[in-house]
């Protein structure tokens, strides 16, 4: 279960779509995972689920594809890149559960001295096609509640009080480019400073709160559209910029 059997898939859903024939890529005995590292001082890791490595070389920062993998309890592990579990460490153990038809998104977050799992059911339904569907996740390990305000709209405030290792509720927003910054829960002080992020109708995304508050890698933002190409920000905030597709064919 690599990443690649997802890209065969997807390949073969074409092929077979431009013969007149659509499979349904949602097996019965399917979930969905990704893995994001969000350890600021981890290594860049292999991960791998009940002994069989599924992810490869993942950085600090990088959202992986989602993969398709059984149901039911899932051991997963995390290790150095390049090291088999025999040979270690293994930074993460974790049994989680998954259902089928599910996406889930697999996080190792914290230090590496503290390195642990976060585990979060997705939800890339769209409700409203007119609306754009968005979430925030604060990963960043020593950072109060934060707060994401909209400053160009009155200092409209899309999250509130988000702590760490927490993910806020989906909410809905207008199509467009929005500008916005991070905060100190209920205050109005501006910590960084995001510009660019583009929301279109029919799209889920997910904001990112990375890195460290004090100290470095300072705190910087990814974001990732959930069923388009990711996106993700420089360490300083700045302009938005596209990277290569972690999405996957969703059948309907």
């Amino acid at each position: 279960m690599r990443i690649g059997r997802r890209w065969f898939v997807g390949l073969l859903c074409l092929l077979l779509g431009l013969m007149g024939y659509a499979p349904d890529v949602h097996a019965a005995d399917e979930a969905f995972v990704r893995v994001i590292h969000a350890s600021p001082d981890a290594p860049a890791v292999d991960v791998y689920t009940n002994g069989n490595l599924a992810f490869e070389a993942l950085k600090f920062k990088v959202v992986s594809p989602y993969v398709p993998t059984r149901t039911g309890p899932v051991l997963m592990q995390v290790v150095p890149q390049g090291q088999t579990l025999l040979q270690g460490p293994v930074l993460i153990s974790a049994t989680v559960n998954l259902k089928a038809g599910k996406e889930y998104s697999m996080i190792a977050l914290g230090k590496l001295a503290k390195l642990a799992p976060l585990v979060l059911e997705d939800d890339n339904v769209i409700g409203n096609p007119a609306k754009a569907k968005l979430r925030l996740v604060h990963l960043s390990p020593d950072s109060p509640a934060i707060d994401v305000v909209v400053t160009e709209q009155s200092d409209l405030k899309l999250f509130s009080n988000t702590v760490y290792k927490s993910a806020s509720n989906y909410i809905e927003v207008d199509p467009a480019t929005y500008s916005f910054v991070i905060r100190p829960a209920d205050t109005s002080v501006n910590k960084l400073d995001v510009r660019g992020l583009v929301l279109e109708a029919s799209t889920v995304t997910t904001i990112y709160a990375f890195g460290l508050w004090s100290g470095t890698p300072k705190l910087s933002v990814g974001t990732s559209q959930d069923l388009r190409p990711q996106i993700i920000l420089p360490e300083t905030g700045g302009v938005l910029s596209y990277c290569p597709s972690n999405a996957y064919v969703k059948a309907e």
